[in-house]
């Protein structure tokens, strides 16, 4: 009988899902490698064939966050649709995104503070490269407004100043929600704003 056959890809995104799920319970630092492995049903052991400490998982599992996310928006970008149903898409996607990785938004606060307890701001800052996730999100919008401007559909305006703007408008209702989670719905307030947005760039 030949041995069963293990995805390591698939059994390392499971381990990654239910790591979010055990630091937004937890909270980062509360959390141990251990718990991971009862979220996940595996043996303790196991977990470190696929990762050498709690740090490289979140860090993974942030990368992973991030392209997952990327690949959803190259879908929507190279679709036949028009600038505001991606516009739409663009942002249901990322909420839709945050929300279901688990309170991705809190518990990479909580990443961070961590990382500033400890001194490791610098080295926090070169793993996630939060600034070039900013950038190739401004591109993305803007790349949808220039499309919109260019057959008509959206007024003349800055596309990337108006991107930053949006990104700025999502990020205050992530922490908001964050601060306090029954206070809005986010998706509808995330419409809210994109619907608002769009308004504006309306010719």
């Amino acid at each position: 009988m030949s041995p069963r056959t293990v995805d390591k890809s698939a059994k390392k995104r499971a381990l990654l899902r239910a790591s979010m799920k055990v630091f937004a319970r937890k909270g980062f630092a509360k959390a141990k490698m251990i718990d991971i492995a009862n979220e996940a049903g595996i043996g303790k052991g196991t977990i470190y064939e696929y990762f050498r400490s709690k740090d490289q998982i979140f860090i993974d599992a942030f990368h992973f966050f991030i392209g997952d996310l990327e690949a959803e928006y190259d879908k929507i970008l190279s679709s036949p649709k028009g600038p505001i149903e991606k516009f739409e898409e663009i942002i249901d996607t990322t909420i839709d995104g945050f929300l279901a990785a688990g309170d991705f938004g809190g518990i990479l606060m909580d990443f961070w503070a961590e990382g500033i307890r400890n001194h490791q701001q610098i080295e926090m800052e070169h793993i996630f490269n939060l600034k070039e996730v900013y950038q190739k999100y401004r591109e993305i919008i803007a790349e949808v407004i220039e499309d919109g401007i260019r057959i008509g559909k959206f007024r003349e305006i800055d596309a990337k100043l108006s991107a930053a703007i949006l990104i700025g408008c999502l990020d205050g209702l992530l922490l908001q929600s964050i601060m306090d989670p029954k206070m809005i719905d986010l998706r509808k307030a995330a419409r809210v704003c994109a619907n608002i947005f769009i308004s504006g760039l309306a010719r």
